[in-house]
């Protein structure tokens, strides 16, 4: 890997940050991570890239993206399991509109392997919502220990995660973008599976002028499509203010794990007690 400043994350850090900062919104309902969608590196060329057959429908969905990763992830360690889904919705279109489609972003799926040492192998896939191709991997070892398996397929959930998209937008989404459609245009949707009886999709809305912080968090029950929403105050238009930015700080990703390895201890000590 390429020699870098000490204060610049490279590449597999960055998704260190994402895969965490996912996981921190559900667990702690803090600030989520957004880091770039990765341009390095990419799988191969545009034309060699693993893509769905011709029957699936783009932009591709999240359940038709995880069958599309699925061999691959396992072709990298055939005991492979599926720790998190996250995706980026995003509009497209340079003009302003209130509720355009969105029809662009990506899908990342982070897989776990068999602890080895200290470590668990890690592989997170991106899948480009507009072309339905794996575009880009990155392989990571962490001394964090993993979360669980999903515990149910995605594909037998009753509400899909472009549903609960929908959903959010008419609970939120549509008002919250409305007047500043260039700043808000992209949206995270996150699985939370850390409750196994209250299994939901999280969408999260934000300024892209203030990355570090969640404007709107809607989470939409995945058997019920029942709605809950968070707002941080004042939300209007003209409140965010920093142009939009990365974390680029080595300590964050510290900090991200010691978060993480709290709370999972804390999950430990109430399973034993």
């Amino acid at each position: 890997m390429d020699q870098q400043d000490e204060t610049t994350l490279n590449s597999a850090e960055r998704l260190i940050l994402a895969l965490l900062g996912a996981v921190l919104v559900f667990v702690t309902a803090i600030v989520v991570i957004r880091v770039a969608t990765p341009d390095e590196n990419p799988i191969g060329l545009p034309e060699d890239r693993p893509t769905p057959g011709s029957e699936i429908e783009l932009p591709i969905s999240v359940a038709d993206a995880l069958d599309l990763a699925m061999p691959w992830a396992e072709e990298w360690n055939d005991e492979a399991r599926l720790i998190l889904v996250s995706s980026q919705f995003e509009r497209s279109g340079d003009e302003p509109v209130a509720t355009p489609s969105a029809d662009l972003g990506w899908i990342m799926l982070s897989y776990a392997a068999p602890r080895e040492g200290e470590e668990w192998p890690r592989v997170s896939i991106l899948v480009s919502r507009a072309s339905g191709a794996i575009y880009y991997e990155e392989t990571l070892s962490s001394t964090v220990e993993p979360p669980p398996e999903f515990a149910r397929s995605i594909g037998d959930m009753p509400v899909t995660a472009e549903q609960a998209f929908r959903i959010a937008e008419q609970v939120a989404g549509e008002s919250y973008r409305e007047g500043c459609e260039p700043s808000r245009r992209q949206a995270q949707v996150v699985l939370d599976a850390t409750e196994r009886d209250d299994i939901a999709w999280v969408v999260v809305y934000y300024d892209q002028r203030e990355r570090a912080a969640n404007d709107i968090v809607v989470r939409i029950n995945a058997d019920t499509g029942e709605t809950n929403t968070d707002a941080r105050g004042d939300v209007t238009c003209d409140v965010a203010g920093v142009l939009p930015g990365v974390v680029t700080n080595k300590p964050a990703v510290e900090r991200v794990h010691l978060l993480v390895r709290e709370h999972l201890d804390r999950q430990r000590a109430a399973v034993a007690a």
